[in-house]
């Protein structure tokens, strides 16, 4: 259990530098841009593929989730990632890929904003990127 405020304050936790780096690439082999500020899903489909890489900074990553409308979902994590390792100028990054397929056939049509959250092993949290993709579920 952390503390938010007071004298036993985790203020180090909250004022470090992320870390891990990450990217949600592709939602239904879509890839997310500025000019497209959401994608859009039909329940025909009855499930959205997400996809991306994450690796941490000083440490190894024990879970990758995507959350969606309050969910969590586990992606596979590990799927070999060529273009991070030669990115970063680091073998390490080069099985940092994750993907999943989340059922929507049960939600209700609606925006969703899908999120990533990330435990390293030998840590007590998880830590959740800023970037949110918005789903539009038809």
């Amino acid at each position: 259990m952390y503390n938010i405020v007071g004298p036993g304050a985790d203020v180090l936790r909250w004022t470090q530098k992320s870390p891990v780096h990450y990217s949600l690439d592709t939602i239904q082999d879509i890839i997310p841009d500025k000019k497209k500020p959401f994608i859009i899903a039909r329940k025909f489909n009855h499930a959205i593929t997400v996809q991306g890489w994450a690796m941490g900074i000083n440490g190894e990553i024990q879970e990758v989730l995507v959350r969606i409308g309050g969910k969590d979902y586990r992606a596979s994590y590990g799927t070999e990632r060529k273009d991070v390792a030669l990115y970063y100028k680091n073998p390490d990054y080069l099985y940092s890929g994750f993907h999943v397929n989340i059922p929507i056939s049960n939600m209700e049509p609606g925006f969703y904003a899908v999120s990533l959250k990330i435990l390293l092993k030998n840590r007590f949290y998880y830590h959740y990127p800023s970037k949110r993709i918005w789903v539009d579920i038809q």
